[in-house]
């Protein structure tokens, strides 16, 4: 650990590995520009240092160590049975629907993650009661869904699509649709 006197008597404690400056200060600031910054903030931390990223799709409520959780965890060596603790308890109202997790590995070993929504295509094929989708979708057509079970799920994804109208998500939704073979039927809904 670092540290410097001031002429005043401030003591500057900081630490190259991690983002955390602690500054102390003992009597009176006379240099303006000190004052300025520790009228505003007496102790700064900075964010944790990111180590790793990991996209998952698992199972509400269905989260144990087998793969593909384990071997993602084991890897960054973090506590695997805490994030299976806190999925359960998060997903614990949507057992069994596939839902993507993003979660960020700190350098500390802790971690943070956010639950996104079923993806599209998972929700396409329960809507249309399939198991999977064709595998030649220019010339096999294996299901049909109406605009309105497309706006369903446009409404649904809203928060992870990167569009801001409505119209413009159930184009993308379409556009899965017809990469898995199922057909859209009638018009689409003009925005009248």
């Amino acid at each position: 650990m670092a540290e410097r006197r001031h002429s005043n008597s401030t003591i500057y404690k900081s630490r190259k590995s991690s983002f955390l400056l602690t500054v102390v200060v003992r009597g009176i600031l006379k240099l303006p520009y000190l004052k300025r910054t520790f009228e505003l903030h007496k102790f700064f931390y900075m964010a944790k240092e990111i180590a790793a990223l990991i996209k998952l799709q698992v199972k509400g409520g269905a989260a144990n160590p087998s793969p593909p959780v384990g071997p993602a965890f084991g890897s960054k060596w973090v506590n695997i049975m805490e994030f299976c603790k806190q999925f359960n308890a998060r997903t614990q109202d949507k057992p069994g629907k596939v839902l993507p997790v993003l979660i960020t590995v700190y350098g500390d070993k802790s971690f943070d993650f956010i639950i996104k929504t079923p993806p599209a295509a998972i929700q396409l094929m329960d809507i249309a009661k399939l198991k999977k989708g064709s595998s030649e979708p220019n010339r096999t057509k294996v299901a049909s869904v109406t605009w309105d079970q497309i706006r369903g799920i446009a409404e649904d994804k809203m928060a992870d699509l990167n569009c801001f109208t409505i119209e413009s998500a159930m184009r993308m939704v379409a556009g899965t649709a017809r990469s898995m073979g199922i057909t859209v039927s009638g018009e689409f809904p003009s925005q009248n």
